[in-house]
């Protein structure tokens, strides 16, 4: 008969191995200290959000890694502080102004298909539910814990809160399947 403590023991390695495997399986692109305000840090109050955050963030930038090695996540717009999000034009209720939103660029990849890959990453589980603000230049990403999506005009957003995505152009476009891991874009041309 086999002693309880050795199964006990089994059970708390294969556990450790699971956790570990899940925590090594995403790299760590970014940490809190890449979406500070301008040098100013992401005070205690916020870093549970900001955590979160770039972890979401990390995996949307392993995807693009996947995708193609050279796409890279450029921030242009993190955590900001109230004097910060007012001289960026933010609206006072920002989730930028919580540590829970990021705007960025992608070298080498359309705006559009950046917004694309993001929702199909909130759609397939693989990222926290959010906002997807679509800019002409930029993706905007927010963890707020539901999904909706709005276009940029004129540096304002409109858009409305959804369990769907609003449609969008591009629909069509194809990526070419080169490896099991971009298989999850079939429909979206890189």
């Amino acid at each position: 008969m086999v002693d309880k403590k050795y199964i006990a023991l089994g059970v708390l390695a294969v556990a450790l191995v699971l956790l570990y495997r899940d925590k090594a399986s995403v790299p760590a692109y970014f940490s809190i200290n890449d979406i500070n305000s301008k040098g100013q840090p992401v005070p205690d109050e916020y870093r549970a959000n900001a955590a979160e955050l770039v972890k979401n963030l990390n995996i949307i930038q392993d995807e693009l890694y996947k995708i193609n090695p050279s796409y890279k996540i450029n921030f242009t717009s993190t955590y900001r502080t109230p004097e910060h999000n007012a001289s960026a034009g933010g609206v006072n209720n920002s989730r930028h102004l919580t540590a829970q939103a990021a705007d960025f660029k992608v070298d080498g990849l359309d705006a559009q298909l950046v917004q694309k890959i993001v929702k199909r990453l909130v759609d397939g589980g693989k990222i926290k539910a959010g906002g997807v603000g679509e800019g002409e230049s930029f993706t905007h990403y927010d963890i707020r814990g539901y999904k909706t999506s709005w276009t940029y005009t004129n540096g304002s957003g409109s858009g409305t809160t959804s369990s769907e995505w609003k449609s969008s152009q591009n629909q069509n476009r194809v990526i070419p399947v080169a490896t099991k891991e971009t298989a999850f874009y079939n429909d979206i041309d890189v």
